[in-house]
């Protein structure tokens, strides 16, 4: 599986990097490792902070994810850190997110275009057993490019 010492160098090595929104989540799944749920204060990182911090990580070489909780409950915060940290020339790689606010195509749809637009290279879905407890799988086509 890999290389030799593949594993040695990325443990000596991290290259991927999570910068946490909030601890506040639209699920309390029994695996979070952070304790997020809905019921934990409406606290969110600053945007100045977010920058600061998708800059600083990236300037490590580092693929920087924002997450939570859930990052989507605060989008005006995801969209204006993508935005800002963009216009500085490190945009943060990809978000994480339960997708439980995917209430419609069109909301997806913005939203990822929105991301993308500004720089974000893609999405990281947390899909498993623990997530779908709370938030139903639903397939849909939302258009590409």
């Amino acid at each position: 599986m890999g290389e030799p010492g593949t594993l040695k160098k990325l443990l000596e090595e991290p290259y991927l990097a999570g910068v946490m929104l909030s601890y506040k989540c639209t699920i309390a799944c029994r695996h979070c490792l952070f304790a997020c749920k809905p019921g934990n204060p409406n606290a969110v990182m600053s945007v100045a902070d977010a920058v600061t911090f998708i800059e600083a990580f990236s300037r490590l070489g580092r693929i920087v994810h924002l997450s939570g909780g859930e990052p989507f409950m605060f989008y005006d915060v995801l969209l204006s850190a993508t935005k800002e940290s963009s216009k500085r020339g490190f945009p943060p790689h990809m978000v994480q997110t339960n997708c439980s606010w995917c209430k419609s195509d069109e909301i997806v749809e913005e939203r990822f275009r929105a991301l993308s637009d500004l720089g974000m290279l893609g999405m990281y879905f947390s899909a498993d057993r623990y997530h779908q407890e709370f938030v139903p799988l639903r397939v849909s086509a939302v258009p590409s490019g």
